[in-house]
């Protein structure tokens, strides 16, 4: 999977990746925006159960299905692919 993620960052052009680095900076920036009237965010530590052992295989290389299978990452997938 290492190896897929890499591969497809590498396949990125530079003006996406800027687009999506600003999207980023800029949902951080908003984020702490919240720190000004609060001094903790609490969160589960999981967002759902865990998968069983075994569930994802170091072999493949489908990171879109990947990513849909870890809860919780969904803001992050549209920041970033």
């Amino acid at each position: 999977m290492t190896r897929a993620v890499a591969t497809r960052g590498r396949a990125m052009p530079a003006h996406e990746y800027i687009t999506h680095l600003q999207t980023l900076q800029r949902e951080t920036r908003r984020i702490a925006g919240f720190f000004q009237d609060y001094d903790i965010w609490l969160t589960p530590t999981l967002a759902a159960p865990p998968h069983p052992t075994g569930t994802f295989s170091n072999a493949t290389t489908d990171v879109d299905a990947w990513l849909e299978s870890l809860p919780g990452v969904h803001a992050l997938r549209l920041s970033l692919f």
